[in-house]
Protein backbone atom coordinates (compact mmCIF):
# COMPACT_ATOMS: atom_id res chain seq x y z
CA UNK A 1 0.00 0.00 0.00
CA UNK A 2 1.67 3.20 -0.81
CA UNK A 3 0.49 6.92 -0.95
CA UNK A 4 2.26 10.11 -1.69
CA UNK A 5 1.83 13.72 -0.82
CA UNK A 6 3.56 16.49 -1.38
CA UNK A 7 5.02 19.92 0.48
CA UNK A 8 5.74 23.12 -1.42
CA UNK A 9 8.53 25.83 -0.22
CA UNK A 10 5.73 28.79 0.58
CA UNK A 11 3.87 25.73 2.79
CA UNK A 12 7.23 24.92 4.85
CA UNK A 13 7.75 28.98 5.39
CA UNK A 14 4.32 29.04 6.48
CA UNK A 15 5.32 27.28 9.72
CA UNK A 16 2.01 26.43 11.69
CA UNK A 17 -1.40 26.84 10.25
CA UNK A 18 -2.19 29.34 12.70
CA UNK A 19 -5.38 28.32 14.82
CA UNK A 20 -5.46 24.88 12.67
CA UNK A 21 -2.06 24.31 13.92
CA UNK A 22 0.56 21.85 13.17
CA UNK A 23 2.87 22.00 10.21
CA UNK A 24 1.47 21.25 6.99
CA UNK A 25 3.88 17.78 6.90
CA UNK A 26 2.79 16.50 9.98
CA UNK A 27 -0.82 17.06 9.26
CA UNK A 28 -0.51 15.35 5.66
CA UNK A 29 1.45 13.00 6.91
CA UNK A 30 -1.33 12.37 9.69
CA UNK A 31 -4.07 12.50 6.93
CA UNK A 32 -2.21 10.13 4.59
CA UNK A 33 -1.71 7.73 8.38
CA UNK A 34 -5.67 7.84 8.41
CA UNK A 35 -6.35 6.77 4.86
CA UNK A 36 -4.49 3.87 5.05
CA UNK A 37 -6.08 2.92 8.00
CA UNK A 38 -9.39 3.08 6.71
CA UNK A 39 -8.27 0.34 3.09
CA UNK A 40 -6.31 -1.40 5.71
CA UNK A 41 -9.37 -1.84 8.01
CA UNK A 42 -11.48 -2.88 4.82
CA UNK A 43 -8.88 -5.04 3.65
CA UNK A 44 -8.87 -6.91 6.95
CA UNK A 45 -12.47 -7.53 6.57
CA UNK A 46 -13.29 -8.00 2.13
CA UNK A 47 -9.28 -8.69 1.57
CA UNK A 48 -8.44 -7.39 -2.20
CA UNK A 49 -8.78 -10.44 -4.83
CA UNK A 50 -6.59 -8.41 -7.16
CA UNK A 51 -3.31 -9.15 -5.11
CA UNK A 52 -5.03 -12.54 -3.59
CA UNK A 53 -4.42 -11.15 -0.06
CA UNK A 54 -7.23 -12.37 2.26
CA UNK A 55 -9.27 -11.13 4.74
CA UNK A 56 -11.86 -12.54 7.61
CA UNK A 57 -14.70 -13.51 4.61
CA UNK A 58 -12.14 -15.21 2.69
CA UNK A 59 -11.15 -18.25 5.79
CA UNK A 60 -14.55 -19.77 5.03
CA UNK A 61 -17.48 -20.06 2.61
CA UNK A 62 -20.06 -17.02 3.97
CA UNK A 63 -23.32 -18.62 4.96
CA UNK A 64 -26.79 -16.66 4.16
CA UNK A 65 -28.65 -16.18 7.44
CA UNK A 66 -32.09 -18.11 7.62
CA UNK A 67 -34.55 -16.37 5.06
CA UNK A 68 -37.22 -13.84 6.35
CA UNK A 69 -35.80 -13.57 10.17
CA UNK A 70 -33.09 -10.86 9.81
CA UNK A 71 -33.13 -8.64 12.72
CA UNK A 72 -34.92 -5.97 10.82
CA UNK A 73 -37.93 -8.01 9.92
CA UNK A 74 -38.09 -9.81 13.72
CA UNK A 75 -37.91 -5.61 14.78
CA UNK A 76 -40.79 -4.77 12.55
CA UNK A 77 -42.88 -8.47 13.00
CA UNK A 78 -46.38 -7.65 14.39
CA UNK A 79 -46.86 -11.73 14.60
CA UNK A 80 -44.62 -11.82 18.14
CA UNK A 81 -45.08 -10.42 21.70
CA UNK A 82 -41.75 -11.73 22.23
CA UNK A 83 -39.52 -9.87 19.32
CA UNK A 84 -36.06 -10.31 21.54
CA UNK A 85 -36.58 -13.58 22.38
CA UNK A 86 -37.06 -14.64 19.15
CA UNK A 87 -33.80 -13.01 18.11
CA UNK A 88 -31.83 -13.96 21.16
CA UNK A 89 -32.68 -17.77 20.60
CA UNK A 90 -31.95 -17.47 16.66
CA UNK A 91 -28.58 -15.77 18.03
CA UNK A 92 -27.57 -18.23 20.63
CA UNK A 93 -28.07 -21.48 18.55
CA UNK A 94 -25.81 -20.29 16.25
CA UNK A 95 -23.26 -19.07 18.69
CA UNK A 96 -24.11 -22.97 20.50
CA UNK A 97 -22.98 -24.91 16.74
CA UNK A 98 -20.04 -22.24 16.81
CA UNK A 99 -18.81 -23.12 20.57
CA UNK A 100 -19.84 -26.78 19.83
CA UNK A 101 -17.52 -27.60 17.30
CA UNK A 102 -15.02 -25.93 19.24
CA UNK A 103 -15.49 -28.42 21.99
CA UNK A 104 -16.39 -24.97 24.15
CA UNK A 105 -12.37 -24.08 23.69
CA UNK A 106 -13.43 -20.69 23.02
CA UNK A 107 -13.24 -18.01 26.15
CA UNK A 108 -14.21 -15.03 24.28
CA UNK A 109 -16.52 -14.12 21.53
CA UNK A 110 -16.49 -11.29 19.32
CA UNK A 111 -19.51 -10.65 17.23
CA UNK A 112 -19.04 -7.77 14.61
CA UNK A 113 -22.31 -6.80 12.65
CA UNK A 114 -23.78 -3.45 11.08
CA UNK A 115 -24.73 -0.40 13.25
CA UNK A 116 -28.33 -1.08 11.74
CA UNK A 117 -28.70 -4.72 13.41
CA UNK A 118 -26.68 -3.35 16.42
CA UNK A 119 -29.58 -0.94 16.71
CA UNK A 120 -32.18 -3.40 16.09
CA UNK A 121 -30.99 -5.77 18.80
CA UNK A 122 -30.92 -2.85 21.28
CA UNK A 123 -34.51 -1.57 21.23
CA UNK A 124 -36.01 -5.35 21.07
CA UNK A 125 -37.76 -5.87 24.08
CA UNK A 126 -37.64 -9.43 25.62
CA UNK A 127 -41.00 -9.73 26.13
CA UNK A 128 -43.86 -6.98 25.19
CA UNK A 129 -45.21 -7.76 28.19
CA UNK A 130 -43.48 -9.16 30.49
CA UNK A 131 -39.99 -8.62 30.42
CA UNK A 132 -38.34 -5.83 28.85
CA UNK A 133 -35.35 -6.21 28.73
CA UNK A 134 -33.71 -6.33 25.39
CA UNK A 135 -32.04 -8.88 23.40
CA UNK A 136 -28.15 -7.37 23.72
CA UNK A 137 -28.82 -7.11 27.81
CA UNK A 138 -29.58 -10.76 27.83
CA UNK A 139 -26.65 -11.36 26.17
CA UNK A 140 -24.33 -9.06 28.48
CA UNK A 141 -25.62 -10.80 31.69
CA UNK A 142 -25.44 -14.00 31.05
CA UNK A 143 -25.13 -16.43 28.05
CA UNK A 144 -26.31 -19.93 29.05
CA UNK A 145 -23.24 -22.23 26.22
CA UNK A 146 -21.73 -25.28 27.85
CA UNK A 147 -18.87 -24.50 30.22
CA UNK A 148 -15.21 -24.66 28.70
CA UNK A 149 -12.74 -27.02 30.44
CA UNK A 150 -12.03 -24.63 33.33
CA UNK A 151 -15.80 -24.29 33.90
CA UNK A 152 -15.94 -20.93 32.70
CA UNK A 153 -19.25 -19.23 30.40
CA UNK A 154 -17.73 -17.56 27.34
CA UNK A 155 -17.96 -13.59 27.35
CA UNK A 156 -19.77 -12.41 24.53
CA UNK A 157 -18.69 -8.95 23.45
CA UNK A 158 -20.63 -7.06 20.29
CA UNK A 159 -19.24 -4.75 18.06
CA UNK A 160 -21.06 -2.49 15.24
CA UNK A 161 -19.28 -1.26 12.75
CA UNK A 162 -19.93 0.42 9.35
CA UNK A 163 -17.60 -0.90 7.29
CA UNK A 164 -20.43 -4.18 7.62
CA UNK A 165 -23.57 -2.30 6.71
CA UNK A 166 -25.58 -3.17 3.28
CA UNK A 167 -25.89 -0.51 0.17
CA UNK A 168 -22.70 1.10 1.23
CA UNK A 169 -19.40 1.96 -0.76
CA UNK A 170 -17.89 -0.97 1.70
CA UNK A 171 -20.55 -3.36 0.73
CA UNK A 172 -22.64 -2.52 -2.33
CA UNK A 173 -24.95 -5.74 -1.62
CA UNK A 174 -28.51 -5.36 -0.42
CA UNK A 175 -27.44 -7.81 3.02
CA UNK A 176 -25.13 -6.86 5.64
CA UNK A 177 -23.04 -9.27 7.29
CA UNK A 178 -22.17 -10.71 10.87
CA UNK A 179 -18.76 -11.98 11.91
CA UNK A 180 -18.40 -14.29 14.61
CA UNK A 181 -14.85 -14.59 15.79
CA UNK A 182 -12.98 -16.07 18.75
CA UNK A 183 -9.78 -14.23 18.57
CA UNK A 184 -7.77 -17.00 21.21
CA UNK A 185 -7.84 -20.58 22.00
CA UNK A 186 -6.23 -22.38 25.00
CA UNK A 187 -3.74 -25.27 24.19
CA UNK A 188 -1.00 -26.82 25.23
CA UNK A 189 -0.76 -28.80 28.99
CA UNK A 190 -1.15 -25.44 30.55
CA UNK A 191 -3.63 -24.65 28.43
CA UNK A 192 -2.13 -20.82 26.74
CA UNK A 193 -4.03 -18.17 25.02
CA UNK A 194 -2.53 -18.39 21.55
CA UNK A 195 -4.44 -16.55 18.54
CA UNK A 196 -6.72 -18.36 16.48
CA UNK A 197 -6.50 -15.51 13.64
CA UNK A 198 -4.07 -12.55 13.15
CA UNK A 199 -3.75 -9.98 10.49
CA UNK A 200 -0.06 -10.40 9.18
CA UNK A 201 1.42 -6.67 8.58
CA UNK A 202 5.74 -6.81 7.11
CA UNK A 203 6.08 -3.55 7.66
CA UNK A 204 4.08 -1.10 9.14
CA UNK A 205 4.97 2.72 7.99
CA UNK A 206 7.96 3.91 5.68
CA UNK A 207 7.99 7.41 4.84
CA UNK A 208 10.65 8.47 2.11
CA UNK A 209 11.12 11.85 0.06
CA UNK A 210 10.24 10.80 -3.75
CA UNK A 211 10.72 13.84 -5.62
CA UNK A 212 13.30 16.35 -4.09
CA UNK A 213 12.77 19.96 -6.15
CA UNK A 214 13.46 23.43 -5.55
CA UNK A 215 9.56 23.87 -4.64
CA UNK A 216 7.95 21.12 -4.30
CA UNK A 217 8.67 17.95 -2.19
CA UNK A 218 7.23 14.41 -2.94
CA UNK A 219 7.03 12.03 0.01
CA UNK A 220 5.87 8.62 -0.39
CA UNK A 221 5.01 6.33 2.73
CA UNK A 222 5.00 2.71 1.88
CA UNK A 223 2.94 -0.20 4.03
CA UNK A 224 3.49 -3.87 3.41
CA UNK A 225 0.59 -6.37 4.53
CA UNK A 226 -0.06 -9.99 4.16
CA UNK A 227 -3.19 -10.42 4.60
CA UNK A 228 -5.38 -12.71 7.14
CA UNK A 229 -3.46 -15.76 8.52
CA UNK A 230 -5.72 -17.95 9.97
CA UNK A 231 -4.28 -21.16 11.58
CA UNK A 232 -7.75 -22.01 13.43
CA UNK A 233 -10.26 -21.48 10.52
CA UNK A 234 -13.37 -22.91 12.71
CA UNK A 235 -12.84 -19.75 14.87
CA UNK A 236 -14.47 -17.10 12.63
CA UNK A 237 -17.86 -17.36 11.09
CA UNK A 238 -19.37 -15.13 8.30
CA UNK A 239 -23.43 -14.78 8.15
CA UNK A 240 -24.54 -12.65 5.22
CA UNK A 241 -28.22 -10.72 5.72
CA UNK A 242 -28.33 -10.99 9.96
CA UNK A 243 -29.22 -7.15 10.07
CA UNK A 244 -31.08 -6.78 6.68
CA UNK A 245 -31.83 -8.94 4.04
Amino acid sequence: MMGTYSVTLEEKKRGNWGPVGGSPLSRKQSYLNYVMDMMESIMIYYGNKETKTYGLMDINPIKSWDSGKSMKEIFNSNQSTTRGSDAFRLIAGKINDFLTRADNKFSHIKIAVSPEAYNYLTSMPYSDVYDATTAMETFAKSYLAGKGPNGSTPTIEWVADPLLKANSIFNPNDFDYMIIQAPEIGGGPDNESQPTNFWATALKKFVFPVIPGMYNDQYKTLRRVAGIIAPIPAATEVWAGFGVQ
